[in-house]
């Protein structure tokens, strides 16, 4: 059983995700409770995973996350973005998210990464990974970044492009008739050798260099 905490600022949102992920027989939801309550509330509720969902603009959402991983420094973390803010997306993936949906994403999807999450994926949607790509680029523009990808093997190259198509790696080990381990091994690899810290920059990387369509 998976434990998931829900912690909000829309009522209407958090209880109909709830009501979502109460249906799921591998899930246990303990909220919604509000950003002002949760301090007290979750060392009592022990979540195994943490579920943001948030209407903030800019950086207070991934301030908050940081918060609650001094809290729960165990629990892993999904940030549901309800308005269309790149800061705010961006705030969450330097807090270390695990996931990251936008006010987009259909039930399917958030059922699928929060699933995948538990089991230690790391999921960024394509929609949002799109989104934030402009700010990455900055990141890949010098030449040495450009030529970076001659160190990459074939196999890797291949799990590059359907990283910077939003694929998670069980998708990928699907595609590739591979171990879902040895993705995540490969996925480790690219991210070394190009010098970036998460699947986004890496997706930015293939975009820049014409290994993906953008």
């Amino acid at each position: 059983m998976i434990r998931i905490a829900i912690i909000s600022d829309h009522k209407l949102a958090s209880s109909g995700i709830a009501a979502l992920l109460q249906q799921e027989a591998a899930f246990e939801v303990c909220g919604p409770v509000n950003f002002e309550d949760w301090r007290p509330l979750l060392p009592q509720m022990q979540p195994d995973l943490f579920l943001l969902i948030s209407r903030r603009r800019g950086s207070l959402p991934g301030q908050l996350i940081g918060q609650i991983r001094q809290v729960t420094p165990r629990a892993k973390a999904v940030f549901v973005s309800l308005v269309d803010d790149e800061e705010a997306l961006l705030s969450s993936l330097r807090s270390g998210v695990e996931g990251v949906l936008d006010a987009d994403a259909d039930a399917a999807s958030l059922l699928s990464c929060v699933h995948d999450v538990s089991k230690g994926e790391i999921v960024i949607s394509r929609d949002v990974a799109r989104k934030l790509m402009g700010e990455y680029s900055a990141l890949v523009s010098r030449t040495t970044a450009i030529t970076r990808t001659d160190v990459l093997t074939s196999r890797e190259i291949a799990i590059l492009r359907l990283i910077a198509e939003g694929e998670t790696n069980k998708a990928i080990a699907r595609h590739l008739s591979i171990s879902e381990h040895t993705v995540r091994a490969h996925a480790r690899n690219i991210m070394r050798k190009l010098e970036v810290v998460n699947r986004v920059q890496a997706a930015a990387v293939a975009l820049r260099t014409g290994l993906a369509a953008s």
